[in-house]
Parts: structure tokens; C-alpha cells; sequence
């Protein structure tokens, strides 16, 4: 029955506003962020492990903005994307998946699984 106080509103929310709830915006942003820092370090390590970077002076050679740099911010957006699609589809940002432990570790596992 709706609210008095809100006639335009349901008890019973719909499916996509339903899964599309983050009722814990710190651990949305936490995974953010963590799918940012992965993907930065996957960048370093590729540019490092290349004769190129050492044959130009390695940490010594002048800093300019880097070709590379689309190519990060795409497998960044694909990654976080499909990182926080699979969160979204296990529940993992609601406060109850973290309030213990081995809540926390089931979710993080069906997340990883997800993704």
C-alpha cells in the first residue's frame, strides 16, 4: 500500500532500483579506487619490463605525457565496470556483507568469481 505522506511510492521497490542500491558508498569507492591503483601498477610494470624504457635512460629519461596513456584508461574503465557490475549482482555493497568476517570473505569471493 503506498505511504501517505508519499502517494507516488511502493512498498515494493522495482528490480533495477532494487540492484542498483548502494547502501555503503565507502566500499564502492574503495573498489574504485583499488581497480585504479591495480591498473596504474599493471601500466608501470608494462612500461618497465620494455628494452625501450631502459634503452631511452630507464628513471633517468625526461617525463612526457605517455602514448600509453588511452590504453589505461580503457582497461581501467573495462575493469571497474565489470568489477562493480559483478558487486552490484552479489549484494557485496550492502553494510551486511561485511559485518563479520566470513561475511566479507564469501562476498569478495563471489565478486572475484563474478568478474
Amino acid at each position: 500500500a503506498p505511504d501517505a505522506g508519499h502517494p507516488d511510492q511502493d512498498d515494493d521497490p522495482n528490480f533495477l532500483d532494487a540492484f542498483l542500491e548502494v547502501p555503503d558508498a565507502r566500499l564502492l569507492g574503495g573498489d574504485v579506487l583499488s581497480v585504479l591503483i591495480v591498473n596504474f601498477l599493471l601500466q608501470i610494470a608494462d612500461e618497465v619490463t620494455t628494452s625501450e624504457f631502459w634503452a631511452q635512460g630507464g628513471f633517468f629519461q625526461p617525463i612526457t605525457l605517455p602514448t600509453t596513456l588511452l590504453a589505461v584508461v580503457v582497461r581501467d574503465s573495462k575493469m571497474t565496470l565489470s568489477w562493480v557490475l559483478s558487486g552490484l549482482w552479489n549484494r557485496a555493497y550492502s553494510s551486511s556483507s561485511v559485518h563479520n568476517d566470513n561475511a566479507a570473505a564469501r562476498e569478495t569471493f563471489s565478486v572475484w568469481v563474478d568478474y
